[in-house]
């Protein structure tokens, strides 16, 4: 397991400074200034409007003015008030997103380039206002093209800061992070597969805190692949998840906040439905108690939505899911499967489309 190393924390608040600069000079004309404050609470940012740009390996050209589909309402961030102010608070969203951002690039066959579409991918998330995102297939700092740092930058730099980030080096091209408005408290990979382990990386988990309530997020990238080979890993490494969160969480499964999420990869019928799907085995945690069930919300609600399109196939791939102290009241309008920001060209930003739940926490 590796975490974002200093100097990567250095680029990213060297990057962030330059933005902001920038921002104030008269000459730029632009109104509006990000400021990070350690252990300040998010606070809602307008929504600013700049052309991102589209960066490449070698050049850095303008890119067309970012359109905004497909947003959702805007909700009420929490209060920043101290401990005890807003006790009387009894409808208070966390939106909660989860997206495979396919490296934040893609290959430009005209051009004959890789471009960059952090920018793009940025712009998505301020239209989600997204308070926490879980990433899959982003590149860590230590990795080449690294992410963590350039996506940090654009997300500032479209006025929607989350300064606070978690990463797993998942020793290849598709690591994990969690980037958020809130502080993250504490955060550790989770099952880092064993030489005798069908599962190719391990997860991710970061823990925060919203108004001190605990919240646990887990983000996971299962196998992929439609054959036989392949949905055994994924069931493989749903009933490890099951199990690990049975022992992290024993004997507070029902009321603990707990969201699991990711690219689980749920390509076949037998990860989908049916007793002994990767899906169940993921819901029901592999006991008898059913008020520890989790709920999926995008495929109880939306299952003929698809996270995942391509040329090949369309697919749900992706889930968001609760546990039972977060699934009251949870309903169709809880979950939004968005599709990105369109990238240059006919680039398309990713082929993954972006899960939002829109979460109301209990009062403490």
């Amino acid at each position: 397991m590796k975490f974002r190393s200093a100097a990567a924390a250095s680029l990213i608040l060297l990057g962030v400074a330059a933005i902001l600069g920038l921002a104030i000079l008269p000459l730029f004309g632009h109104s509006g200034t990000v400021l990070i404050h350690a252990g300040q609470e998010p606070a809602s940012q307008p929504a600013t409007e700049p052309a991102p740009a589209v960066l490449t390996v070698t050049t850095v050209r303008t890119a067309p003015e970012v359109s905004s589909p497909n947003t959702p309402a805007a909700s009420t961030p929490f209060s920043s008030s101290p401990p005890g102010e807003d006790e009387k608070s009894t409808s208070r969203k966390l939106r909660v997103g989860s997206w495979n951002v396919r490296d934040c690039a893609a290959w430009d066959d005209a051009a004959k380039e890789r471009i960059a579409l952090h920018d793009y991918v940025a712009a998505t998330i301020r239209d989600a206002q997204a308070d926490v995102m879980l990433f899959q297939e982003i590149q860590s700092d230590e990795s080449k093209g690294g992410d963590i740092a350039l996506l940090s930058v654009a997300l500032a730099k479209q006025g929607w800061a989350m300064p606070y980030t978690a990463v797993i080096n998942a020793k290849g091209e598709d690591d994990l992070a969690v980037f958020s408005r809130y502080k993250i408290e504490g955060e550790e990979s989770i099952l880092e597969p064993a030489a005798a382990d069908p599962w190719p990386r391990p997860g991710i988990y970061a823990r925060i805190e919203v108004a001190q309530i605990p919240i646990h997020l887990y983000g996971f990238h299962f196998k992929a692949m439609g054959d036989a080979k392949s949905e055994a890993a994924r069931k493989a490494q749903a009933s490890a998840v099951a199990e690990a969160l049975a022992e992290r969480h024993a004997g507070a499964l029902e009321e603990d906040k707990i969201i699991v999420a990711g690219d689980f990869n749920t390509a076949n019928p037998g990860d989908l439905d049916g007793a002994g799907s990767t899906l169940f085995t993921l819901r029901s945690l592999g006991d008898e108690d059913p008020h520890n069930d989790f709920l999926a919300l995008n495929y109880q609600f939306k299952p003929n939505t698809p996270s995942f399109v391509d040329s090949r196939y369309k697919s749900v791939l992706d889930h968001i899911l609760v546990s039972p102290s977060l699934s009251s009241g949870m309903s169709e309008e809880s979950i939004h499967v968005i599709e990105a920001v369109k990238g240059p060209g006919t680039i398309p930003t990713s082929d993954h489309r972006l899960l939002l739940a829109e979460i109301v926490l209990p009062e403490r």
